[in-house]
């Protein structure tokens, strides 16, 4: 698991460090204090090698179409839009392991870039003129190597990735669930049919039936127009498309699945509380922290509400506590943060203290 996080000229957050992190840590704080930001630096970290990393994170906020230049396409990630600066993103792991990733735009002046077509072949290449670049820069404190990658816009209007030197050592699993990322039964029910095949989709029903007792079985059927779309025995004469089942089971749903697939790997969802009732919080809660345990994963989310909070007070049981609530604040152009344990949380929520 992560323990520490450092993030250096990454949008809004000049610098802050996170410590003594756990298996489910909560962020929360006004608006515009950088809650997000944190999940989509640590989601680069491990997106380093896709070339639509940036237009992955762009999406999220709702942003289409953005033009090719480095203006557009490099600036927003950088503090303030300042190209000069380098974004540093460094996490400690367990047993004192360090990794660090550094991005750094260069203007190349059109300069040619040398492209391999094919990484096994040393042979084949092709050139692409290319306008700027973000060199990415990675570190691995145990291999004592470092991985270098160009993300670069050519002249054409165009942009991709040349990777100059990698070991290819595999990348822990990443998953985002943005606040504004719609539920999509389609892609659900495929998610959901792949886990079946597996046999590892009925391990998921037991945590849906703490929100809907009545749900006995779900399946993922193949519809004429080749979709798929998931359907739910709740002990009706028919079977019930999933999507009817309400906002709150799809929203469990996929959050579960992102799980399921991202074993022992980084969960990061924006405002968690979106689409359940505060009533089901606390059950939510313990659904999610006997998930992430259950598959080794580890869970960052952000929240805005007070309900959230005390809910996680409720819901975490007493033999499984390890969580972190993290209230950001900004003075000025500085956002601290200041770290809750459990027991911290508990006893501020006791005393009705103002900790959102």
């Amino acid at each position: 698991m992560i323990r520490s996080v450092e993030i250096e000229n990454f949008k809004s957050l000049k610098y802050i460090a996170l410590n003594d992190l756990g298996r489910l840590n909560l962020f929360g704080g006004k608006n515009n204090v950088g809650k997000t930001t944190l999940l989509e630096a640590l989601f680069l970290f491990f997106d380093r090698m896709n070339p639509n990393m940036l237009i992955r994170q762009y999406n999220w906020r709702g942003v289409t179409g953005i033009p090719v230049r480095s203006d557009t396409m490099f600036a927003p990630i950088f503090y303030n839009f300042d190209l000069k600066e380098t974004i540093k993103i460094k996490i400690l792991r367990e047993h004192g392991v360090e990794e660090v990733m550094s991005l750094c735009f260069q203007d190349e002046n059109q300069q040619v870039l040398s492209i391999p077509v094919n990484r096994e072949e040393s042979s084949g290449s092709s050139s692409e003129a290319i306008q700027s670049m973000v060199k990415i820069e990675y570190r691995d404190g145990k291999r004592g190597e470092r991985d270098l990658f160009h993300f670069f816009i050519n002249t054409s209007g165009g942009f991709g990735m040349q990777i100059v030197q990698a070991k290819f050592k595999e990348i822990q699993n990443a998953y985002f669930l943005g606040s504004k990322i719609p539920f999509n039964p389609v892609e659900t029910a495929v998610r959901y049919g792949e886990l079946d095949i597996r046999g590892e989709a009925e391990q998921l029903l037991p945590y849906l039936q703490t929100i809907e007792p009545r749900l006995k079985k779900l399946v993922s059927v193949a519809l004429p127009n080749g979709e798929s779309m998931l359907y739910g025995d709740i002990g009706l004469s028919k079977k019930v498309p999933f999507a009817y089942m309400g906002d709150g089971l799809s929203r469990l749903l996929t959050i579960l699945l992102a799980i399921a697939y991202t074993r022992e790997g980084i969960i990061l969802i924006d405002e968690i509380e979106n689409g359940f009732h505060y009533s089901k919080m606390p059950k939510i809660w313990e659904i999610l922290m006997k998930a992430a345990t259950d598959y080794g994963c580890q869970i960052f989310a952000t929240t805005h509400s007070y309900e959230c909070l005390s809910s996680a007070v409720s819901g975490i049981s007493e033999g499984n506590r390890d969580f972190r609530y993290i209230r950001l604040e900004r003075v000025g152009e500085k956002i601290t943060p200041k770290t809750f344990t459990f027991s911290e949380l508990e006893m501020a929520i006791e005393q009705g203290w103002e900790v959102r």
